[in-house]
């Protein structure tokens, strides 16, 4: 620590919490070596200057840098960050500007497309927040148009499978736990049709139901053309109509 120099250190962070946290530690460091070098001048000297320290999140940072050089940013000096409202407010009014640029453009045949999806006979408010939710997410990458292009691609399905979509995947794992859940309820169905009480002459299309949705999860583990061509033969049966006599009730009601 004999060459550390506290108000030389650049130290940036998301968060205030992080940069409070970060500065804590430094400060804890210093004074447990003040306690073996009591005398040192050098060290006392740094714990003084920590508060001065450029240690914070890096939009206090970059607003620090532009307040000390906003003579050669070409910015007004007396500038402020607006808040969140202020904001709101901002992406708000922008949006309604572009969008009644749009509204103006003769024949935007794909811009109407989009409004005759996404909006109701009264308003464009579900269009719009959707805009904004899009916004806001793509602000959270690195380069949030580059984000944006992605997103459109995913929808680009020309010369494409479903094997090759992006979303195929996961809808694929989902139609995998439900084929594993309804195999699960036919299970337990079919021990309480076995017991005494139970509806016993369903037994048969229960184990009928559950051999076929084995069938449809094998496909499903495989890929979507395979559970595409396994339902092509999905024929589920009829339970059998049995006499309530024949049957506990609550039984069949669990």
């Amino acid at each position: 620590l004999a060459c550390l120099q506290v108000d030389r250190l650049l130290v940036v962070t998301f968060t205030n919490a992080a940069a409070q946290e970060m500065k804590n530690r430094i400060g804890e460091a210093l004074e447990k070596v003040l306690i073996d070098e009591p005398g040192s001048q050098h060290i006392r000297k740094q714990l003084s200057l920590l508060n001065k320290a450029s240690i914070s999140t890096i939009h206090s940072f970059c607003l620090q840098v532009i307040r000390g050089y906003y003579y050669m940013l070409d910015v007004d000096p007396r500038f402020r960050i607006a808040n969140q409202t202020e904001n709101e407010l901002l992406k708000e009014e922008v949006l309604d500007d572009i969008l009644e640029e749009e509204y103006g453009i003769e024949d935007n045949t794909i811009f109407f497309e989009l409004v005759d999806r996404y909006t109701s006979d009264r308003s464009d408010d579900d269009l719009q927040r959707m805009i904004l939710a899009l916004h806001t997410e793509s602000r959270a990458h690195p380069n949030p148009e580059k984000w944006l292009d992605k997103l459109v691609e995913a929808y680009d399905v020309e010369g494409k499978t479903i094997e090759d979509l992006v979303y195929a995947s996961y809808l694929l794992e989902d139609v995998k736990f439900q084929l594993e859940t309804a195999e699960q309820h036919i299970r337990k169905a079919t021990e309480l049709a076995m017991l005494p009480d139970g509806p016993a002459p369903r037994v048969e299309t229960l184990q009928a139901d559950l051999a076929l949705l084995g069938t449809l999860s094998s496909a499903a583990r495989e890929s979507w053309t395979s559970v595409y061509e396994a339902m092509q033969n999905v024929s589920w049966q009829t339970l059998k109509r049995i006499k309530k006599s024949d049957y506990n009730e609550d039984i069949v009601k669990q």
